[in-house]
């Protein structure tokens, strides 16, 4: 029998984990301030810049989906929509827009269907489109390609959806609109 030892693993310090992330951060933003500004637009770049929208999609609807699952009964969505507009670099581009106070149907058009937001769901889907029709394929092939078809798909569903009905809470207190158009999207990314 193998007598067994106990071994701690190392602990490490709260300031030497934040170090390490500032560094990772500030190498990642290094790179990507080098593939948008020095990189030339290559298909590698294209491959890397398609990559970063369907992650970015995906993060928006994802993060929608659990912030906005349902409505609380009787509580406030305050909390929710301005974590939304935080998490995706729109708190500003809202209150510029809109003094009003936060409304879910207002959040969802800047988050997920205004094409003006470089931050929004339509955006990244409108951008995954330009980089599908321009990948390298069979000039003879009639049609679309199916990549095309799934990336217009997506974009398509989310330019005609509603987000006053997708705002809409049922009897049940569920966005049930939302939430199939989330998953959805996701699917087709």
């Amino acid at each position: 029998e193998v007598s067994r030892v106990s071994v701690r693993p190392n602990e490490v310090a709260a300031y030497d984990v934040v170090h390490i992330l500032d560094n990772a951060i500030t190498l990642l933003v290094a790179f990507a301030g080098l593939a948008s500004e020095s990189m030339t637009r290559t298909q590698g770049w294209r491959f890397l810049d398609l990559g970063r929208r369907i992650e970015r999609a995906v993060q928006i609807s994802a993060s929608i989906r659990s912030l906005l699952p349902l409505k609380p009964a009787g509580r406030d969505e305050t909390n929710a929509l301005e974590a939304l507009l935080l998490l995706h670099d729109s708190i500003m581009t809202y209150r510029s827009r809109y003094l009003a106070s936060l409304q879910v149907p207002i959040v969802l058009d800047l988050l997920i269907t205004d094409d003006t937001n470089p931050r929004s769901l339509v955006h990244q889907l409108a951008t995954i489109v330009s980089h599908v029709e321009k990948l390298p394929r069979d000039e003879v092939q009639a049609g679309l390609a199916a990549e095309q078809r799934v990336a217009l798909a997506a974009h398509n569903l989310v330019r005609l959806a509603d987000v006053f009905e997708l705002a809409q809470v049922d009897s049940k207190g569920e966005r049930g609109g939302l939430q199939r158009l989330l998953a959805r999207v996701c699917e087709q990314l």
